[in-house]
C-alpha cells in the first residue's frame, strides 16, 4: 500500500470514529420522555388550591354583601388568578367593577349638586364616598381638595373678621376712657 493510500485509509476510520463518537454524545444528552402526573392522586398543592379559592370566594361574597364592593373586587381578583378557568369568578368581577363605576358616578354627580347648592359638608362626604370606592379617582380627589381649600379660605376669613372685631373694640374702648376721665375731672 503507498503512503498516500494509507494515509486516505486512516483518515477515513477517523471520520468514521468521530461520526460515531458525535453520534453517541448526542444520544447521552437525550432525555427520556416522562409520564405526566397522573389527575387522581391530589397533590397537597392543589389541595390548599382548592382551599385558597374556596376562602377568597366566600371572602369575596362576604364583602359583596356587606356593601364593600372594592374589597369583593380584591378577592374576586384573586380567585380569578388562582383558578383562571373559573368563568364565574370573571364574571362576579366584572359585575362588581361594573357596580363601583356606577357608585362612583353617582358619587361625583351627588357631590358635584352638593357643592354648586353651597353644602360642602354633603359634597365632601359623597367624594369620600366615591374615593372609598375608587381610590384612585383624580376627579374626587381633586374636587375633595377644592372643599378643603374653600374651608380653610372660609376659617381665614373668619379669624381675620373676628381679629378686626376685637381691635376695633379695643380702639373704641381706648377712645372712651379719656372721655370719661375729662368728664370726671368737670364734676370736680
Amino acid at each position: 500500500m503507498s503512503a498516500v493510500g494509507s494515509a486516505a485509509s486512516v483518515a477515513t476510520r477517523s471520520c468514521r470514529w468521530g461520526c460515531w463518537a458525535a453520534l453517541a454524545l448526542l444520544a447521552a444528552c437525550a432525555e427520556v420522555p416522562v409520564a405526566p402526573p397522573t389527575a387522581s392522586a391530589p397533590t397537597a398543592q392543589s389541595e390548599e388550591l382548592v382551599r385558597s379559592v374556596a376562602r377568597h370566594r366566600s371572602l369575596a361574597e362576604k364583602q359583596q354583601r356587606a356593601g364593600d364592593l372594592a374589597g369583593a373586587a380584591a378577592h374576586w381578583q384573586i380567585v380569578g388568578l388562582l383558578a383562571p378557568e373559573d368563568a364565574t369568578a370573571r364574571r362576579e368581577l366584572a359585575e362588581v367593577r361594573a357596580a363601583i363605576a356606577q357608585g362612583v358616578k353617582d358619587q361625583l354627580q351627588a357631590g358635584s349638586a352638593a357643592l354648586r347648592a353651597g353644602d360642602g359638608e354633603r359634597a365632601a362626604l359623597a367624594m369620600l364616598k366615591a374615593l372609598a370606592l375608587d381610590p384612585a379617582n383624580a376627579e374626587a380627589a381633586k374636587t375633595l381638595r377644592e372643599i378643603d381649600r374653600q374651608r380653610l379660605a372660609r376659617a381665614q376669613a373668619s379669624r381675620a373678621a373676628k381679629a378686626q372685631g376685637e381691635a376695633m373694640t379695643a380702639t373704641k374702648s381706648t377712645l372712651a376712657r379719656p372721655q370719661m376721665a375729662d368728664a370726671t375731672d368737670a364734676s370736680d
